[in-house]
């Protein structure tokens, strides 16, 4: 019985070394070995140890790349290849990326670009972006040129390109003006009004007020850019565009400027012929000060309720439609609620509003010396504008009149608002 023990034990052993060798030879079969065996598969270089750990950022499943961020590192998965970059941004992962694919170039060939966070705004606390432009190096598909496009990039290369300038009307204080044109060709201003002459693009604000009076432009600057991919494939920025004045330390955003880039086949960036343009923000919308009045025309309402004692008139507010047929009416303001009903004449021309009072009343002078006056056109509508520029009291105070910015077409004027003096 002894022996028969002693002869199973060595029965046992070769029993489990011929299956360990069996399971040795069977490349893969073993569970321990798999991830061995990815590692000298992968036809692109392999995830070492250091990306091993990552963490899935975006993915453009249609075309099969996927986003990953491992550590410091950022892997881009493309089908069965792997790509990692180095020093992108350390915030990538606070939002999601965006991810597009598509002929960016124009050379027939598609290009990968990659939005993502940069950081945030000093001031705003918003996100703001930067692109990654990834072209296949030339005569390879396995490696990239990328373009980084970061807030210091693109105002290079639009101060390298574009004149930009951004200005104060000689002829109208009130308006500030936002001139663009090719770097070679620069800008030139009319002499008597500050106009721009000749520019490819022009845009217009209005200036900040304090007292009622407008305060002096002494500069200017650009906010940090938002980029997005456009439906023709071309990087899109707007930029807020900020004014700074002599008479105070406050600033303000006046409005966004737009402009476009396209990618070159040489992986630059090159701004778009006539993309860029100005666009006000609603409450410092102005007119187009080159858009005048082609002659002159004139509005008079009277009115019918005359005041039977003496009156200042402190506060009116009132308004009108326009009927180009009509040049005089008379109408009965005694049920307004204002001291409009005590004027005895409105009168509209083409530059300017004329408050007139009757013999037993006068204006009151605070609605010049505080500027509390305003001129407001087709409110509610699209055009709706704030035309008025300056307010004058006659010596006598019967009259007052609110010049406007410009002269203004007849045509152009649908209804009227007219404000002077508060409660």
């Amino acid at each position: 019985m002894k022996y028969f023990f002693r002869v199973l034990l060595v029965l046992i052993i070769a029993v489990a070394v011929v299956f360990g060798v069996y399971y040795y030879t069977q490349d893969g079969e073993v569970p321990f070995l798999e991830k061995d065996k990815f590692q000298t598969t992968v036809t692109k270089q392999p995830a070492t140890e250091k990306y091993a750990s990552r963490t899935l950022l975006a993915s453009l499943d249609k075309y099969d790349f996927r986003l990953y961020k491992s550590e410091s590192a950022v892997i881009l998965e493309h089908k069965d290849k792997e790509f990692t970059f180095e020093n992108w941004s350390s915030v990538i992962d606070e939002e999601t990326p965006k991810m597009y694919y598509a002929d960016f170039d124009g050379d027939k060939d598609k290009e990968l670009i990659i939005r993502a966070v940069a950081g945030q705004d000093d001031e705003t606390k918003e996100f703001v972006y930067e692109l990654y432009v990834l072209n296949p190096k030339a005569g390879k598909n396995e490696d990239y040129d990328v373009l980084l496009v970061s807030q210091d990039s693109w105002r290079g290369i639009l101060d390298e390109q574009v004149t930009e300038e951004l200005s104060q009307l000689k002829s109208c204080k009130k308006v500030l003006q936002f001139a663009m044109d090719a770097k070679e060709k620069g800008i030139s201003y009319n002499q008597d009004t500050g106009v721009a002459e000749g520019a490819a693009y022009t845009g217009y604000a209005k200036a900040m007020q304090e007292g009622g009076q407008y305060l002096t432009l002494s500069g200017w600057t650009k906010s940090k850019g938002n980029f997005e991919i456009d439906e023709d494939n071309h990087i899109s920025v707007e930029v807020d565009c900020i004014a700074n004045y002599d008479e105070s330390h406050i600033v303000q955003t006046l409005g966004k400027i737009y402009f476009k880039f396209s990618v070159t086949t040489e992986n630059k960036l090159a701004v778009l012929p006539k993309s860029m343009y100005f666009k006000p923000d609603d409450k410092y919308k102005v007119s187009n000060p080159t858009d005048v009045a082609k002659a002159n025309w004139s509005t008079v309402r009277n009115n019918s309720f005359t005041p039977t004692e003496a009156k200042t008139i402190s506060w009116t507010k009132y308004s009108m439609k326009i009927d180009p047929t009509v040049m005089t009416d008379t109408v009965d303001l005694a049920g307004q609620d204002t001291d409009i009903k005590y004027v005895k004449s409105i009168q509209i021309t083409q530059s300017d509003v004329v408050l007139t009072a009757p013999d037993n009343c006068t204006f009151s002078e605070d609605g010049v010396k505080k500027g509390d006056f305003s001129v407001i056109i087709n409110k509610g509508k699209k055009d709706e504008m704030e035309i008025s520029y300056t307010a004058k009291i006659s010596k006598d105070k019967k009259i007052v009149r609110l010049t406007f910015d410009k002269t203004y077409d007849q045509s152009k004027i649908k209804t009227v608002e007219i404000n002077y003096g508060s409660k």
